[in-house]
């Protein structure tokens, strides 16, 4: 933020529109490009439809079913059965997450190979009536928040992690994921405390440590938000965002310990401008087992929006209201990820988690 109040609220404006995300420090433009390009692509195929006739819109109980999925996911909104998944702008991930909550929402487990051969929603759906149809569909536990306890299981890839990390050699941890945020303004240390601390208060997997029970197993424990504090480490060297990244590297080799979270560190630093504006960068490093891909990313706009909400109030020299509710990704049930895991143990052990469990046994029975 600058020094008057124009400036404030200029710098505000700004970083509302701008932040930069990277990935174990390799620039992801490439990847909002494509989500671009798809989405312009999409808009093509429906001028070229507009064309050629009436649209033909989601009509039966599973086209409707399915085209609600994907407007969820894809962010779309009018959808013809002729339309492709890919097309819309999904790619592998939305793709699991389509399938996962078709499995969880209605029982329906299919593949990832099923969005491959069926990929029109009208021929995907015809897929999900056709198993709804036959029975085939299984019921798995509905997902809700884990009861009260010292301690909770750990998902089966957060137990990997903890397992190769305990294996692994001196060095850098190859688990360690990096993102890097740049802000236009100088920056406001108290808003960021504050952004951090909501981040803290809003996700348990930020309080989340990975210990080791008397069994030897890995077991999830959540610390509460007072006990744990979310800090940035400030360079007072400016830097060009290259060199801030380079910086980065190094930051993120600092070994994690897995017990005591938070398994989140940030670096930050002003960076040098082009037209000597104030600017600077964040550097965001994660341990895998509370995070991946996408949600750094989701980490990240969080932080960003929190940290110009506060801005805000304080431009307007109004009292500050706690919109972290509204800002932090959460399921209306409040669901965590140790929630999650907790419904995937049940799961697992369900009568519908074994038979998917002996499916994928089966087709595994001899060498790949």
């Amino acid at each position: 933020t600058g020094e008057t109040g124009s400036a404030k609220v200029e710098a505000t404006d700004q970083l509302r529109a701008r932040w930069t995300f990277y990935q174990e420090v390799a620039q992801l433009s490439t990847a909002a490009k494509l989500d671009a390009a798809m989405k312009a692509n999409a808009v093509t195929i429906r001028r070229n439809r507009k064309q050629e006739g009436a649209p033909q819109i989601p009509s039966s109980n599973a086209e409707i079913m399915v085209a609600k999925l994907w407007q969820e996911l894809l962010g779309v909104e009018a959808i013809d059965i002729r339309d492709e998944f890919y097309t819309l702008g999904g790619h592998s991930l939305k793709a699991v997450m389509l399938l996962s909550r078709l499995r969880v929402q209605h029982g329906i487990a299919l593949g990832l190979q099923d969005i491959q051969d069926k990929p029109t929603l009208g021929a995907f759906a015809r897929l999900v009536e056709t198993v709804l149809e036959s029975g085939e569909s299984l019921s798995w536990p509905e997902m809700i928040k884990a009861p009260q306890a010292e301690d909770y299981p750990t998902a089966p890839g957060q137990a990997r992690l903890w397992m190769l990390e305990k294996m692994r050699g001196e060095g850098p941890s190859p688990f360690h994921m990096q993102a890097a945020l740049v802000f236009d303004g100088e920056c406001d240390r108290q808003a960021l405390d504050y952004a951090l601390t909501q981040l803290l208060k809003a996700h348990e997997v930020l309080r989340t440590g990975i210990q080791e029970n008397d069994r030897g197993e890995s077991r999830q424990r959540v610390f509460a938000s007072d006990d744990i504090a979310l800090s940035c480490e400030w360079l007072d060297a400016t830097f060009a965002e290259s060199e801030l990244l380079e910086q980065g590297k190094a930051f993120s080799q600092i070994p994690f310990d897995l017990a005591t979270p938070p398994l989140c560190r940030l670096l930050a630093a002003p960076l040098i401008s082009d037209d000597n504006s104030a600017r600077f960068g964040l550097v965001l490093v994660m341990h895998h087992s509370v995070s991946d891909g996408w949600s750094i990313g989701v980490l990240a706009k969080e932080l960003s929006a929190l940290y110009a909400d506060f801005i805000d109030a304080k431009t307007r020299e109004d009292e500050y209201i706690d919109r972290s509710s509204k800002v932090c990704a959460d399921d209306a049930a409040g669901i965590q990820y140790k929630d999650y895991a907790y419904w995937l143990e049940r799961s697992l052990a369900s009568e519908a988690g074994q038979q998917s469990s002996a499916y994928w046994l089966a087709k595994f029975e001899n060498p790949v």
